[in-house]
């Protein structure tokens, strides 16, 4: 078998490419659309 996604999964607070760079926006538009709800 090849290698699966779970096997190339790599996390590492540098770097911008791996991980969600606008986490704080997307909790406030969570915050927006579940208050206009």
């Amino acid at each position: 078998m090849g290698k699966g996604g779970i096997s190339c999964y790599q996390d590492h607070i540098d770097l911008y490419m791996t991980n969600e760079v606008a986490i704080n926006w997307n909790s406030a538009l969570f915050w927006f659309s579940a208050y206009l709800d």
